[in-house]
């Protein structure tokens, strides 16, 4: 999330803060697809099933819309717009419980 944070604070000075917003976009959403897959295999964490499952499907959900929001076009209205579909920053506030949630469970 730091490097997001960078990422974001760095695109409102790029030549074209969209394109640069979207490529950070996508390149979060590729990072938590991954933590999501790492979920899914278990990996033998002390968590619950459901936990795991919660954590994971949060993980998907705000992956998708991250790679969608990354893919809305280069104008600033098609990136409103596709950002309006979606409610990131409640699924990234679901994902951090989930994940609080985890790490609680694995101590």
């Amino acid at each position: 999330m730091a490097q997001y944070r960078s990422e974001l604070t760095r695109c409102q000075a790029a030549a074209s803060p969209v394109v640069c917003l979207e490529a950070a976009d996508r390149t979060l959403g590729g990072k938590i697809h991954d933590y999501a897959n790492v979920l899914a295999l278990g990996h033998h964490f002390a968590a619950s099933a459901a936990d795991l499952s919660a954590a994971r499907d949060q993980a998907q959900t705000l992956a998708n819309s991250l790679e969608i929001l990354g893919d809305a076009q280069p104008t600033r209205s098609n990136y409103d717009h596709v950002l309006n579909g979606f409610d990131v920053s409640s699924a990234l506030t679901r994902l951090q419980q989930a994940v609080h949630r985890l790490d609680a469970a694995t101590g």
